[in-house]
């Protein structure tokens, strides 16, 4: 998309933060494709020096003209001590607010977990807060007419102004928020004094019969005070007037630990501003100091605000948790070792910038990361148990089947090892199709542990043939277990589960073991209707999460095995997983933050269900495949994987060399060969949370690098037919 940015850097620290919003959407437009044009505009005190206006014309018609306003901070010494200045930098902010029709103020009030120890409240007051103010901006006692002061000095006076249309607008806001969030709606004013403060009951009385399913409450200011420090987990939506909105949302600021990391959003009818809340603190102007993150998160909520770009919008507040996690941050939150407010805004640049192209860990959402961010819940509370009732469900719909999924905390291999531990005995023989890396590794796990395991080797980049199979099972008609691997990740190579599992029953009481650590989310399985004992996958891969978990499928054939097993299990036990989840439970104390994180990937996958999961996963990997054959390059495997593919470096081009410029130019990073393909073949992955678009960008990244090491192609032919592949 293009989009008209109006930049209002205003005062004090307010370009140096906003410079570094302008960075971080530079970075979000190179990487989605996007183009930001950006349009500087007086506003303030500096506006005031140069025309002696703090909100000129030709500010308010760049405003007009725009399509968003990223704005700084406006405010300046000179004004502050001079109590007699008809002409003030803040005056500019207020009549802007009113010309432009910005009628609702959106604070939101979150806490980072890397950040509560910087809070005056004690972690256990405030880890997990999250609610949004919404102040009504353009009325009440800063815009009543009359206000002034006497002749003589010892009078001044305001007036507070109230309509029912001014109070409604901000309301339907508010409770339209409430509804798509907690459901909880709180208004907060003076009605036991103020005249005005009546009128809102009075409104939000009314108004709430239309909102049936959101719980409204009402609270004196003073008191709303007072609860914002005591109890502000309680808040889920907080709607007020200008001035007790003005007084709260900066008492709330405290609670996050730093005032200079959250944002806002002014509001109206078709147009918005974003500033982070901060003043604009002039003590600490050109000293590459102040805290950026205000300002960065409000351009995060410009991408999903103003243009609906909430992708995009996600990877910025990702870049920020990155950004803290990793202490990149300034003196106000990491005060042992601070960085500048321009390294601020690279590291978050980089971030966003770096995209991750590898078949695991793959990308996470980061809706999913967030809710992995939230405080640490006891495994054994009703909370916990109805989460992982919900993640069994799920994991049986993912793997179509009806049979139990069990949730171990280890790695997809730790998952296979649960299988075979858990299903043989010493002596048995078990047949493993080595085809890659993990085809590899289970025939050496099945030598570890049976002593009796027959290699069936594949070569790299070819599948088992059902005849084939049906060769090996004749040649060995005592075999226990056959383990083969649905997508090789080492190759990019993809094997007919079903077919070989057919051939599998056809002709062997064998029991089938498919490795789905890299396809169960990317290729269509059905669990049941294959006939499939056991199958595994990892939550790095198709599940979009951070590596340590593994889901393991159990047919009721491998469950009757597991009785006449004989090998030593204990952690590693399905038996004892199979038992505990039959209650909801698990047999060793569970990763509670991984599960959490994958219920939510889950509710993805099932929002936008599984068959429309593995048609995303076809057009990603033909599209990725269409643009490298036009860019000359030939691909790896003759049985390709919808998760991964594996392309032959062109010849003459030197791997390092090649890595170099598209990870450090271009912030992509690929899988390289492995082994003996170590140097000659890299690997794209398409697995889990990619779309269309990212397709377009390594395909693009990849032209970009070929013609900086001068590699003769045709520049666009790549990207074309990335185009081509998706329109068709």
């Amino acid at each position: 998309m293009n989009a008209n940015i109006a930049v209002l850097e205003g005062d004090g620290i307010g370009p140096e933060v906003t410079a570094q919003s302008i960075k971080v959407l530079q970075a979000i437009g190179k990487r989605f494709g996007h183009q930001f044009m950006f349009v500087n505009g007086l506003v303030g005190a500096a506006a005031i020096r140069q025309v002696s206006d703090p909100f000129p014309e030709a500010t308010e018609t760049l405003c007009r003209r725009s399509d968003a306003i990223l704005f700084g901070a406006v405010g300046d010494p000179e004004f502050d001590s001079n109590p007699k200045a008809k002409i003030r930098p803040e005056q500019g902010l207020l009549r802007m607010r009113q010309v432009l029709g910005l009628y609702n103020n959106i604070r939101p009030i979150m806490t980072f977990s890397e950040i509560l120890e910087a809070s005056p409240l004690k972690r256990e007051r405030i880890e997990g807060v999250d609610f949004i103010v919404v102040r009504e901006l353009t009325g009440g006692i800063y815009f009543g007419k009359p206000q002034g002061r006497s002749e003589n000095g010892e009078l001044a006076f305001d007036s507070c102004a109230y309509s029912k249309y001014e109070i409604a607008r901000s309301l339907i806001y508010a409770f339209t928020l409430a509804q798509k969030r907690q459901k909880r709606l709180t208004v907060v004013d003076k009605a036991n004094v103020l005249a005005t403060s009546r009128l809102w009951r009075e409104v939000a009385h009314d108004m709430s019969k239309n909102y049936a399913e959101v719980e409204l409450s009402f609270l004196f200011v003073d008191n709303a005070a007072m609860q914002l420090i005591l109890n502000p987990k309680q808040f889920d939506v907080i709607v007020t007037e200008n001035m007790f909105g003005d007084i709260l949302t900066d008492e709330a600021s405290v609670i996050t630990g730093s005032l200079g990391i959250l944002p806002s959003a002014s509001i109206g009818d078709s147009l918005a501003l974003y500033e982070p809340i901060h003043g604009s603190y002039p003590q600490a102007s050109g000293k590459n100091i102040a805290n950026p993150l205000g300002s960065i998160l409000s351009a995060e909520m410009m991408l999903s605000y103003s243009f609906n770009l909430m992708k995009e919008a996600a990877c910025v507040r990702a870049g920020v948790q990155a950004s803290l996690k990793a202490g990149k941050t300034t003196a106000d939150i990491n005060a042992s070792k601070p960085v500048g407010t321009s390294e601020v805004g690279d590291f978050i640049s980089n971030y966003i910038l770096n995209s991750l192209f590898t078949p695991g860990p793959t990308p996470v959402p980061e809706r999913v990361t967030l809710k992995m961010s939230e405080p640490i819940i006891h495994h054994r509370n009703p909370e916990f148990v109805e989460i992982l009732t919900r993640v069994h469900q799920s994991l049986k719909y993912l793997f179509r089947t009806n049979r139990p999924v069990v949730v171990f905390t280890c790695s997809g291999t730790g998952g296979v090892e649960a299988t075979m531990v858990s299903m043989f005995s010493y002596g048995d023989k078990i047949i493993a199709v080595n085809g890659g890396k993990f085809g590899e590794r289970w025939f050496d796990m099945a030598k570890k542990y049976t002593g009796n395991a027959v290699e069936v080797k594949v070569e790299w980049g070819k599948s088992i043939q059902p005849e084939e199979m049906k060769k090996v099972l004749e040649a060995h008609p005592d075999a226990k277990g056959v383990y083969f691997t649905h997508s090789e990740t080492s190759t990019g190579t993809a094997t007919d589960v079903k077919a070989i599992s057919e051939i599998i029953q056809k002709h062997s009481s064998a029991l089938v073991c498919v490795d789905g650590i890299t396809a169960i989310g990317a290729h269509e399985f059905h669990f049941d209707e294959w006939g499939v004992d056991v199958c595994v996958t990892g939550s790095q891969k198709g599940l979009m999460m951070p590596p340590g978990l593994a889901l393991v499928a159990v047919s009721e054939q491998a469950e009757k095995a597991m009785e006449k097993a004989t090998l030593p299990a204990y952690y590693l036990s399905l038996k004892k997983a199979i038992k505990a989840q039959a209650k909801e439970d698990t047999p060793f104390t569970p990763a509670v933050t991984l599960i959490i994180g994958l219920d939510e990937a889950l509710q993805m996958i099932k929002v936008e269900g599984i068959e429309n999961v593995w048609k995303r996963h076809q057009r990603l990997a033909h599209a990725c495949r269409t643009g490298c054959e036009a860019l000359g390059m030939k691909l790896f495997s003759n049985s390709p994987s919808l998760a991964v593919t594996p392309v032959w470096l062109p010849s003459g081009v030197e791997w390092k060399s090649f890595n170099k410029i598209l990870k450090q130019d271009m912030g992509i990073t690929v899988a390289a060969g492995q082994d003996d393909f170590l140097g000659k073949i890299f690997r794209i992955s398409h697995l889990g949370f990619y779309d269309e678009l990212d397709m377009l960008t390594v395909v693009g990244a990849l032209e970009f690098t070929l013609k900086k090491i001068n590699h003769p192609f045709t520049v666009g032919s790549g990207v074309a037919a990335v185009q081509k592949a998706f329109l068709n």
